[in-house]
């Protein structure tokens, strides 16, 4: 079994390049780059002399049409293209009285044109569906099927630039599985695996469409919300809480969720890490503090954030030093062996 990652070419760079440029080509733009090669390769058939071949053209044109649509549309573009073609070849045979080539050449010469389109039009296809998957499969989380930590880093960074356009607000809640780590430990990792991917596919059902929810690792989670304001998102962050609280429920392992919720305009977000962070700082007060349960804060520095979300649990010299450290560097995490204590 190879170990290494193969080699990339210049010519397999060029399509994974190609893939990530056309992955979100809108319908129309796609139909538009089209129908613009396509009218361009029957200009040129047009321009070029009835006895020059311009067959690499249609092979182009076709190779790009069923990369932007689909197998079924380049198809159809493809042949329509050909048959165009055809008539445009032979109207020029006939001004120039040149018929050597005689009907039954022609026809040959224009199946195979539509012979070449097909085989390559499922090709490109076929190459274009495979780095499709793969790339999805690079984005995702094995176990759960949901977005793993990286691409949701990176949509969350495009989210936070649609939100700004459009003057909204967004929700960052980080969650953590209380009492996993006793599932596994009674019941085997398997009933484990089975509650994660219970709780992912149930949670997936509870956000809309064009929110994004990813398993970071472990029994964590994280989840980002577009609203109208932040007082709107003060009720989905509790209601998504709540929703996710009665899945665990559903599983009858005694599971339950902590959860931090930040809150702010998308205006003043940055999608750097430090949203992740304090989010996570939020979770782990909850843990602090007996878990189960929801803290909400809003926007700004992760200490702020904080107190405004709440009043201090306890005045030990612990939580005094865990606040005075948030406010210092914006953020605070905890070590392994505290987080698999809590």
């Amino acid at each position: 079994m190879q170990q290494r990652p193969p080699e990339l070419t210049a010519v397999s760079r060029l399509f994974v390049r190609l893939i990530g440029a056309t992955a979100d080509l809108s319908p129309k733009k796609a139909w538009a780059v089209t129908f613009g090669l396509q009218a361009a390769v029957l200009l040129c058939e047009k321009l070029t002399p009835a006895t020059v071949s311009t067959s690499l053209f249609y092979m182009l044109a076709c190779a790009c049409s069923a990369w932007c649509v689909g197998l079924t549309g380049g198809l159809l573009v493809g042949f329509a293209t050909v048959s165009a073609g055809a008539i445009i070849k032979h109207s020029q045979l006939v001004a120039l009285h040149l018929h050597a080539l005689g009907p039954a050449a022609e026809l040959w010469n224009t199946l195979a044109r539509f012979l070449t389109v097909a085989i390559l039009a499922m090709v490109v296809n076929g190459l274009r569906s495979a780095l499709a998957l793969e790339r999805w499969r690079a984005s995702r989380d094995g176990l759960t099927g949901l977005l793993n930590k990286a691409a949701f880093e990176r949509m969350m960074a495009q989210a936070i630039v649609d939100a700004k356009a459009r003057g909204r607000a967004l929700v960052l809640a980080y969650m953590d599985l209380d009492g996993f780590k006793g599932v596994n430990d009674r019941f085997g990792h398997a009933v484990g695996d089975d509650v994660l991917r219970t709780f992912a596919t149930a949670a997936v059902g509870v956000v809309r469409r064009g929110d994004l929810f990813a398993r970071l690792g472990g029994d964590e989670f994280v989840a980002l919300l577009s609203v109208r304001s932040c007082e709107e998102g003060d009720q989905v962050a509790t209601m998504l809480h709540s929703r996710l609280t009665s899945i665990l429920v559903d599983t009858r392992l005694g599971v339950t969720c902590s959860m931090g919720a930040l809150v702010a305009d998308a205006a003043g977000m940055e999608s750097k890490g430090g949203l992740l962070r304090m989010a996570d700082a939020l979770m782990y007060e909850v843990k602090r503090s007996g878990k189960n349960a929801l803290r909400i804060a809003r926007g700004g520095g992760v200490g702020e954030a904080l107190r405004a979300a709440y009043a201090p649990i306890d005045t030990s010299d612990e939580l005094a030093l865990l606040l005075k450290r948030i406010d210092a560097d914006g953020i605070e995490r905890s070590s392994d062996s505290e987080r698999r204590a809590a």
